[in-house]
């Protein structure tokens, strides 16, 4: 609806520390309280990053998984839409693909501390390719009932959180990847949003039937030959 802000998607990178420390990565999607009427359906959305760590030893070879990742998955950084390229668990599941891992760790090369990880052979055309990746989805699809609690602003807000990949220099720059997320998750939350609001009023219909029915007496007639 122009001039109306109803839905509002928010990608916020923090400031990383100086130092071997990760930035924290949060995205937002909020629904004004005007707009829970219609109870909109906030998709389930997988983030979904290359595998690999960014301790001292293995950083090139993580910069090489993440030149590869679109490639490999056969889209480029934005959304992935798993039914489209049947990819093990991603299958049926709408992701939004960043160009970095998913830590729930804040320190640069922490073992094992990905949000989740998992492996899933990618079918692009005749290729398959064995992929590891690491992902979050615990912003999972549902309804958001009407009384749903708001700000003072009128805002219901849902979140996820994750750390990205620490970076070397003066003054990291994180635009790239806050980008890469904006674009992609827009598109996913508009398209639900704008097919519960398209589906407008219907007209009442009522029928009846009771029992015992009234049943109409059949006239017999009998004709000899």
């Amino acid at each position: 609806m122009v001039g109306k802000r109803l839905v509002r998607v928010t990608v916020t990178v923090d400031r990383k520390p100086r130092g071997n420390y990760r930035p924290k990565a949060t995205i937002e999607v909020s629904v004004k309280a005007a707009e829970l009427e219609t109870r909109p359906y906030i998709p389930r959305i997988r983030y979904i990053g290359p595998y690999g760590n960014d301790g001292p030893a293995e950083y090139q070879e993580l910069l090489e998984a993440i030149k590869r990742f679109p490639e490999i998955l056969g889209v480029e950084y934005g959304e992935y839409l798993g039914d489209k390229t049947p990819a093990g668990e991603w299958t049926g599941n709408t992701g939004i693909v960043i160009p970095s891992p998913i830590f729930t760790d804040k320190f640069r090369g922490s073992p094992t501390k990905y949000d989740h990880n998992g492996k899933a052979e990618v079918v692009n055309g005749d290729k398959k390719t064995n992929v590891e990746y690491t992902y979050s989805d615990r912003l999972c699809g549902h309804y958001v009932p009407p009384d749903s609690k708001t700000d003072e602003d009128g805002w219901h807000t849902e979140s996820v959180s994750f750390y990205l990949l620490w970076k070397p220099g003066k003054k990291p720059d994180y635009s790239w990847e806050a980008e890469c997320m904006i674009k992609s998750i827009r598109e996913v939350v508009l398209r639900y949003i704008e097919e519960a609001e398209e589906s407008g009023v219907s007209e009442p219909v009522k029928k009846e039937w009771s029992w015992p029915e009234e049943r109409k007496k059949k006239t017999v007639s009998s004709v000899w030959i």
